[in-house]
């Protein structure tokens, strides 16, 4: 069967992708307060992208595999800046910024960099949480509402060399 799987992988290619329904994704929505000022503005936010949970549970599916993984990607599901009531704001921009990678469109599928697949890594192998230092350019047309927050689900998707985790 090995070497069917073997033969399959060689013919169609040697990476295989593990995220939706096997990674939980990542829900970030973090309270907007403009303070007075005019938009748009630059914000530093923290992300929660692995919770201690998320990291052992991956770690024990795919912890002796973990030597297999070439990169891991962001898929952007949602991005937006919502009002209290969970809707979209007028005029709402939102764009993520992490260490070189842009997070400014919904569908978009994202290369995270090399130190990001090391950190997330090692969150798996330590069974611990992982959070990053973003920055948020956030805008919205005036008036502000009086609650608003920045909303992004990205879901994350580790590529794997498919014959490293035979």
């Amino acid at each position: 069967m090995r070497a069917i799987v073997a033969a399959l992988l060689l013919a169609t290619g040697c990476s295989v992708d593990i995220g939706a329904g096997q990674i939980a994704p990542v829900v970030f929505d973090e309270p907007i307060d403009p303070g007075g000022e005019s938009p748009p503005m630059s914000v530093p936010m923290e992300i929660e992208f692995l919770s201690a949970d998320q990291s052992a549970a991956i770690a024990d599916q795919y912890g002796g595999k973990l030597g297999a993984v070439t990169a891991v990607d962001v898929s952007v599901d949602e991005l937006g800046i919502l009002d209290g009531n969970g809707a979209p704001v007028t005029g709402g921009l939102l764009i993520v910024a992490y260490q070189g990678v842009t997070i400014d469109k919904v569908g978009a599928r994202l290369r995270m960099p090399d130190d990001a697949k090391r950190q997330v890594l090692q969150a798996i192998s330590n069974r611990a949480a992982l959070d990053f230092d973003v920055q948020c350019t956030v805008g919205w047309a005036q008036p502000a509402p009086a609650d608003m927050s920045a909303h992004v689900v990205l879901q994350p998707i580790v590529v794997v060399d498919a014959l490293k985790a035979l």
